[in-house]
């Protein structure tokens, strides 16, 4: 098998270009062969893939939720029937995705479910015809993920991110929304937070294991958080997202395949598989059912790593 790998050499605090070697020397002994690409800027994992992937079985992407948003972008660009599978070595800073497809997080195990994995099918997203791979969100907290500089990141890890949310607080407005769903039912409001995802979690705190959430249904989840009234209500809300156990007074959930979303005022801060989103205005989101599939093995036990020091 040929597949061509994409390394961003900046995720995971230098481990994972540290061990490019050992990775690569690990899929050739099991017959992969494999020609290496590393990442400098953002769209480089995409372009890669446009340009190289063609006629390959498996893509292989190494990095953060950003990084394999490029690469599901680059796969999707070819014909249904000629997408390559995707294996994925997550190296990022909450890994949601990686945690919802039980793809181990550890690089050694990572590297083991790929090769002793089997593909399975997955639903890509589109918004505005851009695609995100697990979650699409706007309006407050939304920006954190891309407001939170590298070294933060790399520095506290998932506190980072809950300390940039903490500075947007007192910013929490509520905006207007209407939704027109493919069922042909409605809904308006003023919300604070949507976030349309694929995901049994993201943000590393939102949690809807407990929602029966199947990534291959066709289905999205949307999370529609309302404008909070009181300190109570803040306190109710972040219980709701964090346990799963969502209360109708102060969120809305429901799930679709596609929607049209109007927003008023037009002005909300996007994020798209954690990067930043220029959005604006009516925005038109779909479920492309089972698009890709990733290669993966559920690890039973941790594999004791042989990864060089």
């Amino acid at each position: 098998m040929k597949a061509l790998v994409i390394i961003n050499p900046n995720a995971g605090n230098g481990e994972l270009i540290k061990n490019t070697s050992w990775i690569i020397k690990r899929f050739n002994d099991r017959g992969i062969e494999t020609d290496v690409m590393l990442t400098s800027k953002r769209g480089d994992a995409t372009e890669y893939i446009k340009k190289y992937a063609e006629g390959r079985k498996l893509v292989i992407c190494a990095g953060g939720d950003g990084t394999l948003n490029e690469a599901v972008n680059g796969v999707m660009s070819f014909e249904a029937k000629k997408r390559p599978d995707i294996g994925y070595i997550p190296c990022g800073t909450t890994n949601d995705f990686a945690k919802s497809l039980k793809i181990p997080l550890d690089i050694n195990n990572a590297v083991n479910s790929i090769i002793g994995g089997k593909p399975v099918p997955y639903d890509i997203g589109s918004i505005n015809n851009r695609y995100f791979t697990y979650v699409a969100a706007g309006g407050a907290f939304s920006s954190c993920s891309y407001a939170t500089s590298q070294d933060m990141k790399r520095i506290l890890g998932h506190t980072a991110y809950v300390l940039e949310g903490i500075k947007e607080i007192p910013a929490i407005k509520a905006h207007h929304m209407k939704f027109e769903f493919d069922s042909g039912n409605t809904l308006e409001g003023d919300y604070a937070f949507v976030a349309v995802s694929n995901s049994k979690s993201y943000g590393g705190i939102i949690n809807l294991d407990k929602l029966g959430v199947d990534t291959a249904d066709g289905l999205f989840e949307m999370t529609l958080v309302k404008l909070p009234k009181n300190i109570l209500e803040v306190g109710k809300i972040a219980i709701s997202l964090s346990s799963g156990d969502y209360d109708k007074s102060v969120i809305d959930f429901v799930r679709f395949s596609s929607c049209r979303m109007t927003v008023e005022p037009n002005e909300l801060n996007w994020t798209i598989d954690g990067e930043k989103g220029d959005l604006s205005g009516t925005v038109d989101i779909k479920n492309d059912h089972n698009a890709v599939r990733f290669v993966v093995k559920e690890m039973k036990y941790d594999i004791p790593t042989d990864i060089p020091d």
